[in-house]
Parts: structure tokens; sequence; C-alpha cells
């Protein structure tokens, strides 16, 4: 004997008939989760690394001052300076990657 369709989905989903999930009802939904993105905006006096030229000066929030060398989806900056301890000095400065979204200052030399 042949099931209905809203009694097979039933076993799977336990809904009754009137409850039922339609194909039409999936797709709205995969449509809206597909919209549904956090939109960036950074702080205020701040701009995302991404949106600056290279071979810019920048500094966080942190107080880490930095050059810009390159963009991709990571940013390669040099870090000049960083507030850490002096023991923590050696790994901090130097060559780093940031994110492209990182919220930086940009620093008039």
């Amino acid at each position: 004997m042949k099931r209905k369709r809203y009694e097979r989905n039933r076993k799977f989903t336990g809904r009754n008939e009137s409850q039922l999930i339609t194909n039409r009802e999936i797709k709205k939904l995969v449509k809206k989760a597909l919209k549904d993105k956090p939109k960036n905006k950074p702080a205020k006096g701040y701009v995302f690394l991404k949106t600056l030229d290279e071979g810019t000066h920048f500094e966080t929030q942190a107080g880490t001052k930095g050059l810009l060398i390159s963009k991709n989806i990571n940013c390669e900056v040099i870090v000049t300076h960083a507030n850490v301890s002096k023991e923590d000095k050696a790994y901090y400065l130097g060559k780093q990657i940031f994110p492209e979204t990182t919220e930086v200052k940009k620093v008039r030399v």
C-alpha cells in the first residue's frame, strides 16, 4: 500500500498535514538566509585596511602602528610599533598578516 506524500513527510518531520513545509517555502527560506549577511561598517573615524592604498601608514585601536605592503584577502603589513611587553616585541614587530577588515586610522607621516 502506497502512502500519501504528507504521511511520508510526517514520519520524518513530526508534522501533521497542515504543518508540512513545501518546496516553495524552503526556497524562500534559503533565499532569505543567503541575503541575510552581516554588513560590515568601520567605527567612526576608522576605515578598513582594504580601503587604504599600498604604502600607507596606519594605526589600530590598540595602538599598533604599521605600513601596508600589499592587499589580497589578507593584507601584508610591516608593524613598526606595538603596545606589548619588552619580551614580546620581537614577535609582534616586523612583517605580519592582518585581515582586510581590520579597523585602522590613516596616519600622516
